[in-house]
């Protein structure tokens, strides 16, 4: 499996996916894609003893990538 780019107005075909995200202040943000809604993307993160929800603004996002 390897990352793709693809366009960021078709984020929400990709729910359920692991993602990359790209954002306009140059951090990544990566983990499975759980909703978008309202402008927002809301990703999952594993972490050590859990999980975490980001809610990342879509006009944050300047490019996805999604593990195919």
């Amino acid at each position: 499996s390897e990352f793709r780019a693809v366009p960021t107005p078709d984020l929400d075909r990709h729910i359920g996916k692991t993602v990359r995200l790209h954002l306009t202040h140059g951090g990544t943000r990566e983990g499975r894609l759980l909703q978008v809604l309202d402008g927002m993307a809301r990703v999952e993160r594993r972490l050590p003893g859990g999980t975490m929800t980001l809610a990342i603004p879509l006009r944050q996002i300047e490019r996805v990538e999604v593990l195919l």
